[in-house]
């Protein structure tokens, strides 16, 4: 079995807050969390880093 490492970023203010790279189950489960944390002090969005490239995937 392969494991898909993945990275995921978390901005709120259009500000970058954290980031979080590894397995694609435990770094989505983990940035979720961020994102619950972080979402009591205002608006996130998490991205997924592909490559250079930013994909949105949590408004």
């Amino acid at each position: 079995m392969t494991l898909t490492y993945s990275t995921y970023e978390l901005w709120q203010d259009e500000k970058y807050a954290v980031s979080v790279t590894g397995p694609e189950d435990q770094a989505l489960q983990q940035i979720k969390h961020y994102a619950m944390v972080y979402g009591q002090d205002g608006p996130v969005t998490v991205y997924k880093r592909q490559g250079r490239k930013r994909i949105e995937v949590m408004p």
